[in-house]
Formats: C-alpha cells, structure tokens, sequence
C-alpha cells in the first residue's frame, strides 16, 4: 500500500514494481480523523501554505489546463515563490500556450523541457515505457510528472493532479454525481513517497472534500471547473504522445508494453458517500 498527502492521509491499493497491480483491485482508504469542512478557496489557500512549511525549491508542472494553473494561482496570492515547469511536445502544442500566457501575464520565468524534436521525443517516449515497466503501471503520458521530476535535482515537485471530477464526454453532457478516482494521480508518490507534495488537489483531506462539496455538477466537467477555480473556460485536450515521430522498432516495443501491461485503474463514488467518508 502506498500513503499519499499530507501526513499520508490517503491509502491507495498500488506499490511500486508490484505485479499485483494488474489485478487487486484499486481502492482509496481516507484518513480523515482530523479533517477541517472548509469552503474550496480556503482549503486551497490553506494547503499551498502546509506545502510552503513542509517544502523549499517548488516548481509546479503547468500544462496550461484548467487544474494546474488554478495551483499556479492559489501560489501566487499566498506569495509562496516557485518555478513553473513546462514540457513541450508535439502532442500539447495547443495547451501549453496557455500556460506560457500564464507565465507572461504574471512575470514568471518557466523552466522548459522540450521534446519537440525527434530525438528528443524518442528520448521522452523511451523513458515513458520505461517507467511503466519499473513501477509496472501501464505505458501512458501520465509517466510524465515523473520525468519532470528527473529534471529538477532538489527541486520539490507539485501537480495538477488530485482532483476526481468525472470528465464529460461532450459539451452538452454534465459531470454528474458520480466521480472518478484514477491510479495516475499518485504515480510520483509510488516512486518517491512524500519527496515531492505531488498531487496539489488532494494533499489536503480538506481541499479534497471542498473540492467535491463546492463544485456545480449540473455543468460540463470543464465549465464546472472554469466557475470553481475562477479561470477563463478552455477544452480539456486529451492527446495520444505516440506516433509524432519514426520510432525505429522502439514503437513495436511499447505496442507490446501496452498490451500486456494493465489499463488505467479507476474506481468511482458517489458524490454523498465521498462526502460522508470525509466527514
């Protein structure tokens, strides 16, 4: 079992290098002895500053969604000092031009990882398969974070990561009562433990109910998420990183990995009965 967040308050089901997690079920356990109700800007306020106490050297992954530049901000208007972190590649082109914005608008020097290239990109695609073979989790871009934080030495890693709002599948459709809790929010704590804070939305056993307990789910996942975190709306952009470049046999190699490694591991509650748990 791996104990993620702050004083390891949640328990997840995967270790790592354990081949077990292709088939024991995933499930979270909550320690929740001491927790807060919070309103969400107030958690969010509230967590920032237990990772400024705990942590020095902070960079953030900003990927120009909606998740990470909300922590970009919620960092800022506490004036806890940090780097952001982008990564460029040819399958997020059209997301990190918001987060290079962000940085712009905000007098922010980002540290850049790019992998636009072709040697490069096989690079990144190379350790992306090899992390899912030492962790054996599936072969994915959610390995990302875990590159990212090969590149920052003692640096301390935050990312968008945590929250469990269930994406909508089209515009029209609403998130719904029914949340999604996936195995790739904790990837970089398999792998490092509390080395880094890691997943921003659920460091907290405050932030992660708050979040839950405020955010409108009558509306589409994103606009959802635009109201609550108080950023303009974009789409969600999922993208497939393989395929960009020539991959020289290394792309049989991964098709192969893919096939025998798990799928993603999720679980889904019910909104009153996460609610309930985190009470």
């Amino acid at each position: 079992m791996t104990k993620v967040g702050h004083q390891g308050w949640l328990e997840l089901s995967l270790t790592k290098g354990n081949r077990n997690n292709f088939v024991r079920p995933f499930a979270p356990k909550f320690d929740t002895v001491s927790t807060k109700i919070m309103k969400f800007n107030d958690a969010a306020d509230y967590t920032a500053k237990l990772i400024a106490n705990q942590y020095n050297n902070l960079y953030l992954s900003l990927s120009g969604g909606l998740d990470s530049e909300f922590v970009a901000k919620v960092l800022l208007r506490n004036h806890i000092a940090f780097t952001p972190i982008i990564l460029l590649a040819p399958w997020n082109r059209s997301e990190v031009w918001y987060a290079f914005k962000f940085c712009e608008d905000n007098n922010l020097t980002p540290k850049i990882l790019d992998y636009t290239q072709s040697a490069a990109y096989h690079a990144v695609v190379k350790n992306m398969a090899e992390y899912s073979v030492r962790l054996q989790l599936p072969v994915w871009i959610t390995t990302l974070p875990l590159i990212v934080a090969d590149t920052i030495g003692n640096g301390h890693l935050i990312t968008g990561s945590g929250e469990i709002f269930n994406d909508s599948e089209s515009y029209q459709v609403p998130m719904g009562d029914l949340f999604n809790f996936v195995c790739y929010n904790h990837w970089l704590e398999i792998e490092h433990g509390s080395k880094h804070p890691g997943a921003f939305f659920s460091y907290t056993p405050e932030l992660f109910r708050a979040g839950i307990a405020d955010i409108d789910t009558s509306k589409n996942s994103q606009v959802a998420k635009s109201e609550l975190y108080q950023i303009p709306f974009r789409p969600k952009m999922h993208n497939d990183p393989f395929g960009y470049y020539p991959l020289h046999g290394l792309d049989a190699v991964i098709n192969n990995l893919r096939a025998k490694m798990p799928a993603i591991k999720h679980c889904r509650i019910q909104r009153n009965d996460l609610l309930n748990r985190l009470t």
